[in-house]
């Protein structure tokens, strides 16, 4: 996912029992920020502050149904 640089809120919805972790990478395949590591159900948001504009990804560990929402 391309971000430009600034702010950017990260809104994060699991309904599984289970382990829901998400860390956000760089193009490299680098860990920039982890965005949740909870147990069970998790509605949530966090926002993180991206230095340059890029390509992005996630490194989803996730049980059940999850959801991310980018504004």
């Amino acid at each position: 996912m391309l971000f430009r640089s600034g702010l950017i809120k990260f809104s994060l919805k699991n309904t599984g029992s289970g382990h829901f972790g998400i860390w956000l990478l760089d193009n490299e395949g680098n860990n920039i920020e982890l965005l949740v590591n909870e147990i069970g159900p998790f509605d949530g948001s966090k926002a993180v502050g991206i230095r340059r504009e890029g390509t992005y990804y996630f490194d989803i560990s996730a049980e059940g149904n999850w959801e991310i929402s980018i504004q």
